[in-house]
């Protein structure tokens, strides 16, 4: 289950090292990720110039609204209303990390060709 979620605050984490800023930055989002909602692991994390549309593109791409040629097979993917607007199946077999990599290569043409 993937939750995805986006954020405009602009918090300072340039006083950690450049692989630990990511971890930061979401500890101090505050409590919408702390608790049982503690993110695990983090398999997309991209600057869009426009937050709401690359929003909307990325949310569009997970529901099977555009089709992207990628080096990696997109899985079915499968947005679980039951639970909320944000989270996501996907109904095959893949690691966190593949999908993280499938994401970043097909939001990277998206917001290229959009925004």
């Amino acid at each position: 289950m993937y939750r995805f979620g986006r954020t405009a605050k602009t918090i300072d984490v340039s006083m950690y090292e450049e692989k630990d800023r990511k971890k930061a930055y979401i500890e101090k989002l505050g409590g919408a990720f702390g608790g049982l909602n503690r993110v695990h692991s983090v398999v997309l994390w991209e600057k869009a110039s426009d937050i709401e549309k690359g929003w909307d593109l990325l949310k569009d791409y997970l529901r099977g609204n555009y089709t992207v040629d990628t080096k990696i097979e997109k899985p079915k993917i499968v947005q679980e209303m039951s639970l909320g607007d944000n989270f996501f199946s996907i109904g095959e077999e893949m690691s966190s990390a593949k999908f993280g990599e499938l994401l970043k290569e097909a939001t990277s043409y998206l917001f290229g060709q959009h925004m």
